[in-house]
């Protein structure tokens, strides 16, 4: 189990493709921190609000796959900076109906993109751009399910 996580891990860090949504598109060859590299994969998956573990997949996953406006290419520390941001909204903007600007500031249509996403992992609640625990919960799981489940 153990090099099979070491494997993934580096595997992501040499830019490897990312299942997303049914598309694949390839991540930036990114610096992973000595945390994230260690609790990426494992850690509490169902995070009830953006902890370090959480912010340290979506600047591994989502926000380094990005899109043509911008992807996320930072040091993966687990600390969301506006790169961050602007890598995840771009990611949202292509995949999950984001309508706002790619400028690295979260907001309402950032939050409701977040929300329609974490639906995929069950979330029931109202895609109404206000992150509460079970948004952020179902998006936390969203994120480790389509970047760094085995």
């Amino acid at each position: 189990m153990k090099r099979k996580l070491i494997s993934g891990i580096a595997a992501m860090g040499l830019g490897a493709a990312l299942a997303i949504g049914g598309a694949t598109a390839p991540a930036s060859a990114l610096t992973w921190t000595q945390y994230c590299r260690d609790h990426v994969r494992d850690g509490v998956p169902y995070d009830t609000y953006l902890s370090q573990t959480a912010q340290c997949r979506i600047q591994g996953g989502p926000a380094a796959a990005g899109g043509p406006e911008y992807k996320y290419n930072g040091v993966v520390d687990g600390v969301m900076g506006t790169n961050s941001w602007k890598g995840l909204q771009a990611y949202l903007k292509r995949f999950w109906q984001y309508g706002g600007p790619v400028d690295g500031v979260p907001g309402t249509n950032t939050y409701k993109a977040m929300q329609r996403w974490a639906k995929t992992q069950g979330y029931q609640g109202l895609v109404d751009g206000i992150m509460g625990a079970n948004s952020w919960r179902y998006f936390n799981q969203a994120v480790r399910v389509g970047f760094f489940q085995n």
